[in-house]
């Protein structure tokens, strides 16, 4: 009797190597901790200026 079961291994997930998590990462630091945006108008006008 065979086993059916194959393990597909990933590599470990790095945020650093990754442009689009590294840019979501630092969004994400900036404008949802500090809480400076008080509406959504005001925190898409951050994220433009920022990319």
């Amino acid at each position: 009797m065979r086993c059916r079961i194959v393990l597909h291994l990933r590599p470990p997930r790095c945020p650093w190597e990754n442009r689009s998590k590294r840019l979501r990462l630092d969004l994400h630091a900036n404008m949802t901790h500090s809480r400076i945006c008080a509406t959504m108008a005001h925190l898409k006008q951050h994220v433009r200026k920022m990319i």
